[in-house]
């Protein structure tokens, strides 16, 4: 269901779509170096992917509360 992301880049104003599997391998090499052990990284993958459609799904709520959607 949640395969791809769309992000907000204020600067330019644009948004960008892109797989979720490669959000995640972003925002993963962002918060903990590829030395750490295999099984932390997969850990922080596990947290980082159920924030993010947590995030997903509560926003679209919100946005329905709010005549968005």
């Amino acid at each position: 269901k949640y395969k791809t992301i769309k992000l907000y880049h204020s600067k330019n104003q644009q948004i960008e779509e892109l797989s979720l599997d490669d959000y995640l391998y972003g925002v993963v090499s962002s918060e903990m170096p590829a030395s750490y052990e295999k099984e932390a990284l997969k850990a922080q993958a596990i947290v980082a992917r159920t924030y993010t459609i947590y995030q997903i799904i509560h926003s679209k709520r919100k946005a329905r509360r709010s005549g968005y959607l």
